[in-house]
């Protein structure tokens, strides 16, 4: 009987291990992104810090300078799941990578799919407001 009760609860474990597992991608960078403005030309800093603001503010998203052309963006959602980016800035580029998060599964290599989510809406709402007259 024990044994049966050992086996139940190693099968249980795996279970729970593999949904667990499940429940991360690797994590996704969005290194050397285009940044064009609404005439095509390329988008200056100034502008391209703008874009992200605009773009990722009203998704909760918060930023602060820390360097010429460098950016830590901060998403806190539902006060749960935190995130922190290193965002470079350069005439018509820009590049988001991980810095650090709470609650994502983080693991070194693999994180909860949401984060890489969150990062391309946060780079497609950017490129959306650069093309904005």
């Amino acid at each position: 009987m024990i044994r049966i009760l050992r086996l139940f609860a190693l099968a249980a474990a795996l279970i729970a291990l593999n949904a667990q597992a499940k429940n991360v991608d690797p994590i996704g960078n969005f290194e050397n992104q285009s940044a064009t403005n609404a005439s095509g030309q390329p988008a200056t800093v100034q502008q391209i810090k703008a874009a992200l603001s605009n773009g990722g503010g009203p998704r909760g998203w918060t930023f602060k300078e820390v360097g010429p052309g460098q950016l830590v963006g901060s998403l806190n959602v539902r006060n749960k799941h935190q995130v922190m980016v290193d965002i470079a800035v350069t005439p018509g580029m820009f590049s988001i990578k991980y810095k650090d998060s709470a609650n994502m599964n983080y693991d070194g290599a693999m994180i909860n799919p949401h984060y890489n989510k969150w990062l391309k809406i946060l780079a497609d709402d950017a490129r959306k407001e650069l093309a904005k007259p």
